[in-house]
């Protein structure tokens, strides 16, 4: 834009010197050729100075994004949390990938078979030192949801009963799945009436 008015400017110049025109027109151009000059100068000297601004912005918003993660994070770990339920079920999941771990654990040392009950793994600190509870059934909940299947090849853990029902999660789950792997499945969302 800048190269295009500066242009623009010294053509007029140059139309009108060569169509004759006065010396006080000639000056006349120049002193606008130089006003154009300094607003552009001083409208790139504003945008510099925004972009400066942005990036402070985004620099304070990425640490305002890191110290609320933090406390986030100290919250939980005290034990205090803005939503109970949902850790709980996120605690419920971590429980269990560690019993999967553990049948993992289990079978690599059983020609890749799994045990028939979940006392095949705990306790036991090569495995599982122990069945975790469940935090929303405040139980365990895994042991009698544990099934292997009828070769031992596969199993299936579940947190069996309707523990996290308040974040509309379907009975028995969330589960592990030695083929699948971690499952969650929610119910649907109640139909709202016009």
């Amino acid at each position: 834009m800048r190269r295009f008015l500066l242009c623009f400017c010294v053509s007029v110049i140059i139309i009108n010197f060569c169509t004759g025109c006065s010396g006080e027109e000639v000056k006349n151009l120049t002193t606008q050729n130089q006003r154009l000059e300094q607003d552009i100068k001083a409208k790139d000297d504003r945008i510099k100075s925004l972009e400066t601004q942005i990036k402070q912005l985004n620099d304070e918003n990425l640490a305002h994004t890191e110290e609320t993660s933090n406390l986030k994070r100290r919250l939980t770990d005290a034990g205090i949390s803005e939503n109970p339920d949902e850790d709980a079920f996120e605690a419920c999941k971590e429980n269990l990938k560690k019993i999967s771990l553990g049948l993992r654990l289990y079978a690599a040392d059983h020609n890749k078979t799994y045990p028939k009950k979940l006392s095949g793994i705990s306790p036991n600190p090569k495995y599982l030192d122990y069945i975790p509870t469940c935090p929303a059934a405040k139980k365990d909940t895994y042991t009698s949801g544990y099934s292997a299947g009828a070769d031992k090849k596969t199993y299936v853990v579940k947190c069996l009963g309707h523990n996290h029902e308040s974040l509309r999660i379907k009975k028995n789950f969330p589960s592990f799945d030695s083929r699948y792997g971690l499952k969650v499945e929610r119910e649907e969302a109640p139909k709202q009436e016009d």
